[in-house]
């Protein structure tokens, strides 16, 4: 009893007396004196010893929450005994792991106040359904970490199983089972092959799953199955990094399938490439025993995982800011200076300071600060064939169109959209397109009237009308060289009676 409360004592005052890094400093600095030193043999001072090092090390993470503080002395606590009798090297060993240990809590108590404190703006959409659900575990504290193997800190995940559960998926839903505790599984590739999700043929040779994919009935039919289906993991990897998808739930590690060793653009299936209508996927076949479907990552995955769903909020502010000063740029022209905005210029500084140094997913996904949603605009403009503002000609959304024979539908829109998203390069160019955009019409909506219709440093009257109709559409009046035109003009021709596009 005498015990529990010197050591439940020692941890109130460390609460009490460390705050800050001075604290942390001096609980360091009494650590490694107190290994330097060497222990008594004596059983009472060596107890003595182990409390003063449980309050050190409660003294160095004078941040934590009164549950965690708790957990951390418990912990502390259940080691004492095996100290008191271990050998010098025993010690020191114990005093190492005490160390380790404190500060394994802490991380989890960081990464609690980073998932709590970051904005995600659609936690199910920006994360998926299932990364969601395992923050929120984690926050509350449902989910704790456990060691691995090789002793390292790891948070248990479900992500293929989870993905294939989820009522957005239904058509994988069929094909989840669930353990005693009722978590999600899915079968190995060898045991999905050999289950009733296959129909045979008459011959024996082929076998065809629901969506029409078929296969030969050997081993080479099953190591195409287990392609297709990985190409499918990748594929849906591509659209949400955050899914984790690319992780094996029968060997809890990376796929090693080609499909995630090389870059593949989702254009592939737009130009023919020879890819499985539909895959149903399964998890990867091998000799490694089952898990239950478990997974595993790192405090320092899903900090990274937290990052890649939050809002961009740093590369938001820079586009906002870059677009003020548009406006600004546009007030300060007076009559006879170039009115024209520097869309060359614009461009490659949204695309090269901003989009490709920020949070691409978030940019495209999120809400900017203008209300807006590119994906959003993007897939309006498929829809009611106003794109070419997007970047886009008809000639690239006619390669897209899933239906190139009839007319754009919503789904046709929604899928052409959900090509360009999932491809890197490509959406990095009409981001930065879309964006540029934003910064002409600030820049254009803040010219003075005289200023914006004056286009007298054009090279030529064909250029004044280009950039003329470019800034107001066709059938408006613009000036160049004294005179007045209308952006209808096949050549110059002077327009007596018309009005002014800002009076």
């Amino acid at each position: 009893m005498a015990d529990r409360m010197l050591v439940s004592g020692a941890g109130q005052v460390a609460r009490a007396e460390g705050t800050g890094k001075l604290a942390a400093a001096e609980g360091a600095t009494d650590v490694a004196g107190f290994i330097a030193e060497g222990t008594a043999v004596v059983v009472q001072s060596r107890n003595r010893e182990f409390n003063k090092a449980m309050k050190d090390e409660l003294a160095r993470n004078p941040g934590l929450t009164d549950e965690a503080y708790d957990k951390l002395y418990k912990k502390l606590k259940r080691k004492r005994f095996d100290y008191v009798y271990l050998n010098k090297r025993g010690r020191v060993k114990a005093e190492q792991d005490l160390v380790k240990e404190a500060e394994v809590i802490q991380k989890t108590e960081v990464l609690k106040n980073e998932i709590a404190n970051t904005e995600i703006e659609n936690p199910e959409k920006d994360l998926g359904p299932c990364n969601a659900a395992i923050l929120k575990d984690i926050v509350s504290g449902e989910s704790e970490f456990e060691y691995n193997e090789d002793n390292k800190p790891m948070y248990k995940i479900s992500a293929r199983p989870c993905f294939a559960d989820d009522e957005s998926n239904p058509e994988l839903n069929e094909f989840v089972e669930k353990d005693s505790k009722g978590n999600p599984t899915i079968k190995s590739y060898e045991a999905a092959w050999d289950d009733d999700r296959f129909t045979v043929s008459e011959d024996g040779k082929t076998k065809t799953d629901k969506f029409g994919n078929s296969y030969s009935n050997d081993e080479q039919g099953l190591q195409d199955f287990i392609d297709s289906s990985e190409k499918y993991w990748k594929k849906q990897q591509d659209k949400n990094p955050n899914l984790n998808l690319d992780l094996d739930s029968q060997t809890n590690k990376k796929s090693t399938n080609a499909a995630f060793k090389k870059v593949s653009s989702p254009f592939a299936k737009t130009f023919g490439a020879g890819e499985a209508k539909a895959v149903v996927p399964k998890q990867e076949a091998t000799n490694s025993p089952p898990k239950n479907s478990e997974q595993y990552m790192t405090i320092e995955e899903i900090q990274e995982m937290v990052k890649e769903g939050s809002v961009d909020k740093k590369s938001f502010s820079s586009l906002e800011t870059l677009i003020t000063e548009a406006a600004s740029d546009a007030k300060n022209r007076q009559i006879g200076e170039n009115s024209q905005f520097n869309h060359f210029n614009y461009f490659n500084s949204i695309k090269n300071n901003i989009v490709k140094n920020g949070n691409l997913r978030s940019i495209a996904t999120n809400t900017n600060p203008f209300g807006r949603v590119f994906a959003n605009d993007l897939e309006e403009s498929i829809l009611k064939g106003s794109y070419e503002k997007m970047g886009l000609n008809t000639s690239q959304v006619d390669n897209m169109d899933p239906t190139p024979e009839t007319p754009i539908t919503a789904e046709d829109a929604r899928q052409i959209s959900q090509l360009i998203l999932d491809d890197k390069e490509m959406l990095t160019d009409y981001v930065s397109e879309y964006y540029t955009n934003f910064a002409e019409q600030n820049f254009n909506a803040n010219l003075k009237p005289e200023v914006a219709q004056d286009f007298s440093t054009a090279q030529s009257f064909e250029e004044a009308k280009a950039m003329a109709t470019r800034r107001f559409g066709n059938g408006k009046n613009f000036t160049y060289q004294g005179q007045r035109f209308t952006t209808d003009a096949p050549v110059a021709s002077t327009q007596e009676d018309s009005e002014d596009e800002f009076a």
